[in-house]
């Protein structure tokens, strides 16, 4: 027997979602036992959806103001080109990443279906 095999003694082994979702734990009698993901996990995927929505909120609405922003962050001024430019791979980034994250949301919620 391979060791990522599991032995079912001719039970067909049930489809499981991915190891974010759970994770099987052996116990000493050599039973696979189901346990729910670590805090770290759910604090991680927490952190990984408001991370990109918190961008987006917080985005001004004009590349002048990411161009102030920047100036009393950084303490010298970047050009209304550059602010334009970083203004639209912010935003970009931050949906790219909501729409990866809702679709593997619905990925993993039609596993679990």
């Amino acid at each position: 027997m391979r060791c990522c095999s599991m032995q079912t003694n001719g039970v067909a082994p049930a489809v499981l979602p991915p190891a974010t979702e759970r994770s099987l734990t052996m116990s000493a009698s050599g039973r696979a036992i189901e346990t729910g993901p670590k805090w770290g996990g759910r604090i991680l995927r927490a952190v990984l959806w408001v991370v990109p929505g918190a961008v987006l909120a917080l985005l001004p609405k004009c590349p002048m103001c990411l161009a102030a922003y920047a100036a009393l962050i950084m303490g010298s001024g970047i050009s209304l080109t550059t602010a334009r430019l970083a203004w639209w791979f912010l935003a970009a980034g931050s949906m790219a990443a909501l729409a990866y994250l809702a679709a593997s949301a619905a990925r993993n919620a039609w596993r679990s279906f």
